[in-house]
């Protein structure tokens, strides 16, 4: 027989407070006292005289082993017990074994295992998608939905659920093995280049020449240069006090060939915009030289090609910092040591442009420029975006009112909405998730209506915390409807998000931390006259301290208004 292993009695029937056969309720085995599974008395503890736990008890005394049958099943279970500490044991023989094998592998075998786990690694961090909370929308499922209705916003109801987001987006934007090998390559095998604008406008400012920009406009300093325009008028350049570079910029612009654009952009510009017309060379190098701009000479016939030039200068500057962040990780996937770089490229948020516009048939004219613009292989909800933003223009008899209101009034003039835009290599996504989109669509009303729910649960202006260029279109319609909604809206720009939306701080850049964003944002006003208003948001909210700002001061044809003749009317 067996030693006594301690455990209350010999194993089989000796296993003190189990009972018998390893029941827990049967008598007391090896200890000579009753179980604790009877009826307490002064006494002690007895038996139940139930007849249920006779029975049991009397079953239990006929399956009593002998001592034979016991030591028998003693022996066998002494087997499985040490049949079961050898398989505690068998994983770390294994491991063990696993290790001494890896140091004896070819190097080939050594690389296609390292190879094979970088992929595993690349596939568990998407690049973009890595900021993006799960559920992809804005909030909760269900607040977000009452939210949307309330501010009549327009989302896909698919990308607002609970499925993954992720599986949205098509492999071509994930970071996979291939994009090791084109991580010097880009998108569209496109080089940086450090006189790149979009380079030299994010680079980063040497902290002292920083704070001194800071303390300049903080202060309301500015050093102000003017650059007359023949035909057009004059811009008046403004830069901080500290600095004292010029930012006069030569109207040499002549057409698209001329900028600095991915190369996807430049191969549709060159075949939608091959020259640039008078309004569009007196505006493009301080469009796309990031500086901010004020051009109050918008009409009716000059509004499509402000529209053209601000479209490519926004999907250029979100193709070129997306590609930057493709490039990033795939740097980082590559090397051995990833923690040793120091890869600045993102904000908190992923959406980079808002697009502002009083009505939803302008900003249809937008979203179908932009797309005109990146040519993609497919539109998704192509047909809902134009159904929902447009509608028949030109059925009421208006020909006897001015052009102007029948720019702005004919087709979908509802001024309460608020989509988003989202790109990837080959597909394009209207009423896409606005954590998940790169362009954000909508008018001045409809983003108060969700920045300033009356339910404070549904509020959230998180998504506007990268904004890196704004546009806002028809600014003197906007002022019509409320000047305040353009004020609430900006107000809420670029703060510091009150929730982190998945972010990777390690990659965002220096200024966003430090709650500087704003002064790096560009802002882009077009309106058709200057009102007090749009000079205080020019005043306050164009704080451009890498490029400066500009304010064109236009030269209305025809001169000054002459007084009649008096003479011969008897007036000295």
């Amino acid at each position: 027989m067996a030693p006594n292993r301690g455990r209350g009695g010999p194993r089989g029937g000796f296993r003190g407070g189990r009972g018998n056969s390893r029941g827990r309720g049967g008598a007391a085995q090896g200890s000579g006292k009753l179980a604790r599974s009877g009826i307490r008395t002064k006494a002690g503890y007895r038996k139940f005289d139930s007849q249920r736990v006779k029975d049991v008890d009397s079953q239990s005394e006929d399956e009593m082993p002998d001592a034979g049958e016991q030591s028998a099943e003693e022996s066998s279970q002494d087997g499985m017990s040490d049949s079961e500490e050898d398989e505690e044991v068998a994983p770390g023989v294994k491991a063990y074994n696993a290790l001494l094998q890896s140091f004896k592998q070819p190097d080939g075998d050594e690389d296609e295992e390292r190879r094979r786990k970088r992929r595993k690694v690349e596939k568990e961090v998407p690049i973009i998608e890595q900021r993006v909370p799960e559920d992809g929308s804005v909030g909760s499922d269900e607040d977000t939905g009452s939210a949307e209705e309330d501010a009549g916003i327009e989302v896909d109801e698919e990308a607002s659920g609970d499925e993954d987001e992720e599986d949205d987006v098509p492999q071509d934007d994930e970071i996979d093995a291939s994009a090791i090998t084109r991580a010097g390559e880009g998108n569209d095998e496109d080089e940086e280049d450090a006189s790149d604008p979009y380079e030299a406008h994010f680079a980063n400012i040497d902290e002292n020449d920083l704070s001194q920009r800071l303390n300049s406009i903080q202060g309301g300093e500015w050093r102000t240069e003017k650059q007359p325009l023949p035909k057009v008028g004059s811009f008046t350049l403004y830069s901080p006090q500290s600095c004292q570079e010029s930012i006069i910029r030569k109207p040499n612009l002549k057409a698209s060939s001329d900028l600095v654009l991915k190369k996807r952009v430049a191969d549709n510009a060159a075949r939608l915009l091959p020259q640039f017309d008078e309004t569009q060379r007196s505006i493009a190098p301080y469009l796309f030289n990031y500086t901010d701009l004020l051009y109050p000479s918008r009409t009716p016939a000059n509004a499509s090609s402000l529209r053209s030039a601000a479209c490519v200068h926004a999907l250029n500057h979100v193709l070129k910092g997306r590609d930057k962040v493709l490039k990033n990780s795939a740097r980082l996937a590559s090397t051995q040591n990833p923690e040793m770089l120091d890869l600045r490229d993102q904000g908190f948020t992923r959406p980079k442009v808002l697009i502002l516009t009083e009505t939803r048939q302008h900003a249809y004219h937008y979203g179908s420029r932009i797309a005109d613009f990146f040519a993609p292989e497919q539109v998704e909800n192509k047909q809902r975006f134009h159904d929902s933003f447009t509608a028949p223009i030109g059925d009421d008899d208006n020909s006897t009112l001015p052009e102007d209101y029948r720019e702005l009034f004919d087709g979908n003039n509802d001024n309460s909405f608020l989509t988003a835009i989202k790109f990837t290599r080959k597909t394009m996504k209207y009423f896409s998730a606005f954590y998940t989109s790169d362009i954000i669509l909508a008018s001045p009303l409809g983003l108060r209506r969700i920045i300033e729910n009356e339910d404070k649960k549904k509020q959230d202006w998180d998504f506007l915390s990268s904004i890196e260029i704004l546009i806002l279109d028809q600014v003197d319609a906007m002022q019509m409807q409320s000047a305040e909604n353009i004020e609430v809206v900006t107000r809420h720009l670029n703060l510091q998000p009150r929730s982190a939306h998945g972010t990777d701080f390690n990659r965002v850049r220096p200024f966003y931390l430090d709650n500087h964003a704003r002064h790096f944002r560009q802002t882009i006003l077009f309106t058709a006259y200057l009102t007090p208003e749009t000079n205080r948001l020019f005043n306050t909210s164009m704080q451009n301290l890498a490029s400066g700002k500009a304010k064109l001061t236009p030269t209305y044809p025809g001169g000054a208004i002459t007084a009649p003749s008096l003479s011969g009317l008897g007036v000295k």
